[in-house]
C-alpha cells in the first residue's frame, strides 16, 4: 500500500467533515451577515426619527 493510497483514503474518511465544517461557516456567515443588514436599517430608521439638528452629533460619537 503506498502513501497516496493511504492520502486518499484518508481525504475519503475525513471529505465529510470538511464539507460540514464548510457549511457551519457559510451558515454562521450568512446569519452574521443578515443581523448586520437589519443592525444597519434599524440604526438609519433610528437616526430619522431623531430631530434634525442632532444627528450629525450622534453620527460623529458613532464614528468616534
Amino acid at each position: 500500500m503506498s502513501l497516496s493510497d493511504e492520502f486518499l483514503i484518508s481525504v475519503a474518511i475525513f471529505q465529510p467533515f470538511l464539507l460540514v465544517t464548510l457549511n457551519i461557516n457559510a451558515l454562521v456567515a450568512t446569519i452574521s451577515h443578515t443581523f448586520t443588514i437589519i443592525f444597519q436599517f434599524l440604526l438609519i430608521t433610528a437616526l430619522f426619527q431623531i430631530p434634525s439638528y442632532s444627528a450629525p452629533f450622534i453620527i460623529f460619537k458613532l464614528v468616534s
